[in-house]
């Protein structure tokens, strides 16, 4: 199998406060990168994370 990739950084962007977000959708995949800002509260829902710099915290509710 030959291996497919994309350079998500540039991908067009959606600016949300705080962050912009890069949404792509191949045949078998379904991604969203997000770029936020130091400090920046995001909510993280998605199946998995992959944190590729910096690190995710928590906010106070549980």
């Amino acid at each position: 199998m030959k291996a497919k990739f994309a350079h998500t950084a540039l991908l067009p962007g959606l600016e949300v406060p705080g962050a912009v977000l890069r949404p792509f959708a191949g045949e078998q995949l379904m991604l969203l990168r997000a770029e936020s800002q130091a400090g920046s509260l995001l909510a993280v829902h998605e199946q998995i994370t992959l944190v590729v710099s910096g690190r995710l915290g928590r906010s106070g509710s549980s």
